[in-house]
């Protein structure tokens, strides 16, 4: 598969670490309702998380969606 090229590559970079520090992909794939290897294509900026998983990943995790997005800018 191929990597997305995001403007600011840090949104996948802190997507990543949200997801590492708060469970495994299978655990992640279950609390979302998606495949495990969407997960993963999440994690590595293979496609685009939608709004409504970034914010269930938020509400889990207590990391601001500002904060992925924008790195607190």
């Amino acid at each position: 598969m191929r990597t997305k090229t995001y403007p600011d590559q840090g949104i996948v970079d802190r997507l990543n670490e949200v997801l590492t520090a708060h469970g495994s992909d299978f655990t992640w794939a279950k609390n979302l309702g998606v495949d495990r290897k969407t997960v993963w294509a999440y994690r590595h900026g293979v496609s685009d998380i939608p709004a409504t998983l970034l914010w269930k990943v938020c509400k889990v995790s207590g990391v601001s969606a500002e904060w992925i997005m924008n790195g607190g800018a």
